[in-house]
């Protein structure tokens, strides 16, 4: 019965938003979701535009998280591709999240530039569509924007305001959730970085984010972050094969347990 409550509380409480952060990438769930000042990431389309202005080669990668707490019922899966121009970069993700009776598809489009002074600006366009069983389906469209700040060597600024419109759910007129999130990056060594990152739902208190991740050999990255509201503790790890990534991260909930990710990525240097 608890499980079933929980389930029904996630798909109406988080619905229009893959709960948790999911589907954004195992290296943001690792560090907690604190990722918005992290740049060069083919996720960043979701995360902060912006980003794409710093992608290292072409980028693409498929994520899975088999069922969030243990409930298959919360499925979800995404696919990423970031491919870069010069000083700027475009990104493509696909997600998808729930099971027969409740599903929501997405398709997020996005594109970053870098100006002079170390300031990039990006923006994304999403659309996703929301089927419930015997219910029907009814497509919504939004818009992201965010920027990436290099305010002193090593330190990195970074904003995202998510649904800058406040767009609502056709007829229905429900509100899509509206985040403002702020953070930012601490590159400690070449080998180590601390991100520190607010995130403020319009309909939530301020939820604080930390992470940290660090590097070993050039193979293994290992990832912790902590955030609150609710609270959370984060895990992950990357062990790249020459241009092949695994990575894995998991979370756990106060209430509902640990939820784990796999992910599989590639990149192809400029």
């Amino acid at each position: 019965m608890f499980r079933l409550v929980a389930l029904l509380f996630l798909c109406s409480a988080e619905s229009l938003c893959v709960p948790e952060g999911l589907g954004g990438g195992t290296r943001a769930i690792g560090l907690a979701g604190a990722f918005v000042a992290i740049g060069g990431s083919e996720w960043c389309t979701t995360s902060n535009p912006a980003g794409l202005s710093s992608l290292d080669g072409w980028q693409a990668a498929a994520f899975l998280c088999p069922g969030q707490f243990g409930m298959k019922e919360l499925r979800t899966t995404s696919i990423a591709m970031a491919i870069p121009f010069g000083t700027s970069g475009f990104g493509v993700v696909g997600r998808q999240f729930g099971f027969d009776l409740y599903r929501e598809t997405s398709v997020s489009v996005g594109v970053g530039k870098t100006f002079v002074g170390g300031v990039s600006v990006g923006g994304t366009l999403n659309a996703t569509r929301i089927a419930i069983e015997r219910y029907g389906s009814v497509v919504t469209s939004s818009a992201n924007c965010g920027a990436l700040i290099d305010v002193a060597d090593g330190v990195h600024l970074g904003f995202e305001w998510e649904n800058v419109a406040a767009a609502r759910i056709g007829s229905t007129g429900e509100a899509l959730p509206q985040t403002q999130s702020f953070g930012f990056c601490f590159e400690l060594s070449r080998t180590s970085r601390l991100c520190l990152e607010s995130e403020k739902d319009i309909r939530f208190p301020f939820e604080l984010k930390l992470g940290y991740e660090q590097e070993f050999l050039d193979v293994v990255t290992a990832r912790f972050g902590l955030a609150n509201n609710p609270q959370k503790m984060a895990v992950g790890i990357d062990v790249r094969v020459s241009q092949i990534t695994f990575s894995y991260a998991g979370y756990t909930h106060p209430q509902l347990g640990w939820s784990h990710q796999i992910e599989l990525s590639c990149t192809l240097s400029r």
